[in-house]
């Protein structure tokens, strides 16, 4: 007979030392402590917003240095700055040490010559004209109209045409933005079995190109009004893809180019619900039957949770006439009204998620 084993034991976990807790987190703030935090949300974003426009996180590339040293590089004043940037070491944007400033990976987002900067998009938010639109929410609250057409007595597209410099502005701050989106999105949606992408108000082909260089057999079409998508010429013979894109100029009210499937990134969410189904049909006529849509869109949750798209939609509700961000459910009856049919929504490592639609 076989002798038994001798039963294994549990393993223990070490015992704890008598009289220890577990080390408790940081209080609670009480809410008025946390409701002052958001009434002053503005304070840091007019911080980052200026030391932007400073170039104060260009200059510290190479190394940390005092505020006096990046004020007489950058053209301010030294207390000022040093005040600033003691606010914005507070949010992790630099680090202090023995009163020099350096950056942190934050930080590093403010430069302008990384692959991930931010600066562009926060010198745009910076802008007067801007800032202006976001004073008048109220309006848009009591009315549900956008407070660019009453601060500026016109819709912020029609009012870009008279301001090129603004549009300058505009177009390289969402450049920034789309930049963190093409790579986000060339990575969670699989374009293997597209020959030619056409971009919808793709400007200067920022995702496009980042689309192309992750699909090398794919060829691509930028489409845009006649004075946008000029820029895409230089910007993609700069990224090599001259000889693998087309740019054309119009107006995606009045139609689109001829593709196997078309991308929208964040241009349905600017317009209303009648205005998109335009945009979507002229998208559908354009495509075989085997074509897709693919709109690149904050999902709205359904539920309370956090979620960046909810602050973006009032964005849309100041600066736009119908304009707003949508719910999965809302995209499927777009896109149903538009002859397509919503076949997923793929998430990406970016706020904004590939909504696919094919034809019904």
């Amino acid at each position: 007979m076989a002798a038994k084993k001798p039963a294994r034991k549990a393993a223990r976990k070490p015992a704890k030392a008598p009289g220890t807790k577990k080390p408790a987190g940081p209080p609670a703030l009480p809410p008025e402590a946390r409701m002052l935090q958001l009434i002053g949300g503005h304070w840091v974003a007019r911080t980052m917003q200026v030391l932007a426009q400073l170039g104060v996180a260009d200059r510290l590339k190479g190394g940390a240095k005092t505020a006096a040293e990046l004020a007489a590089a950058v053209g301010a004043n030294a207390g000022a700055l040093d005040r600033l940037m003691r606010a914005a070491a507070m949010a992790g944007v630099f680090r202090v040490d023995k009163g020099a400033y350096g950056l942190t990976p934050l930080g590093d987002t403010l430069r302008s010559d990384t692959p991930n900067s931010l600066r562009n998009f926060a010198t745009f938010f910076a802008e007067p004209w801007y800032w202006q639109v976001w004073c008048e929410l109220l309006h848009s609250a009591k009315t549900g109209k956008p407070a660019f057409n009453k601060v500026h007595g016109q819709p912020a597209f029609e009012w870009f045409v008279k301001h090129p410099t603004a549009v300058e502005v505009f177009s390289r701050a969402m450049t920034s933005f789309t930049r963190q989106i093409a790579a986000a999105v060339a990575e969670a949606y699989d374009f293997g079995k597209i020959h030619t992408l056409v971009d919808v108000g793709g400007s200067h082909g920022t995702l496009l190109a980042g689309i192309l260089k992750a699909n090398p057999t794919m060829r691509g079409v930028v489409y845009d009004l006649p004075q946008v998508v000029e820029g895409a010429k230089a910007a993609l013979g700069q990224a090599g893809l001259a000889n693998r894109t087309e740019c054309v100029g119009g107006n995606f009210f009045d139609g689109v180019p001829r593709g196997d499937a078309h991308i929208l990134k964040h241009i349905i969410h600017d317009w209303s619900d009648e205005q998109s189904v335009t945009i979507l049909r002229h998208c559908r006529a354009s495509m075989p039957r085997d074509g897709r849509v693919l709109l690149v869109e904050a999902v709205l949750p359904d539920g309370p949770e956090p979620h960046f798209g909810k602050l973006l939609d009032i964005e849309m509700l100041a600066m736009t006439q119908g304009g707003r961000e949508r719910t999965e459910a809302e995209f499927r009856e777009l896109l149903g009204r538009s002859g397509f049919t919503l076949t997923r929504v793929v998430p990406t490592k970016s706020p904004a998620c590939v909504i696919e639609g094919t034809p019904a």
